[in-house]
């Protein structure tokens, strides 16, 4: 599994995935697909959270050793208005949620 963090590596991730234009798919359940650009290669990624940490795993050569790769990057940048689109709904749904409770598995 990849720890998820901000900073040098995870810029540079970013950096290259705009660089190569991957398709991200979502799948459902935290998982995506990442096509390369050309159409060529596949890669799943998935999210977990476990004991507070973010991480997630990727099929292609670095993520088998551990190693943050752009399919990561760009399966993350494309999860975030995901997951914010989530938690409007929650938030419209059950307006009297106390913050910080789950819903459907999503922290509000």
């Amino acid at each position: 599994m990849i720890k998820l963090e901000r900073g040098d590596k995870m810029n540079k991730a970013i950096a290259r995935a705009k660089t190569v234009h991957p398709r991200v798919k979502w799948l459902g359940n935290r998982t995506y697909l990442v096509t390369s650009s050309d159409g060529q290669r596949r890669y799943t990624v998935r999210f977990v959270v476990a004991h507070g940490h973010k991480l997630a795993e990727c099929n292609c050569k670095a993520g088998e050793k551990e190693q943050l790769c752009y399919h990561v990057a760009a399966a993350e940048q494309s999860a975030a208005p995901v997951v914010e689109t989530k938690r409007a709904a929650v938030a419209f749904r059950m307006p009297y949620t106390l913050k910080g409770e789950k819903y459907c598995g999503v922290d509000i």
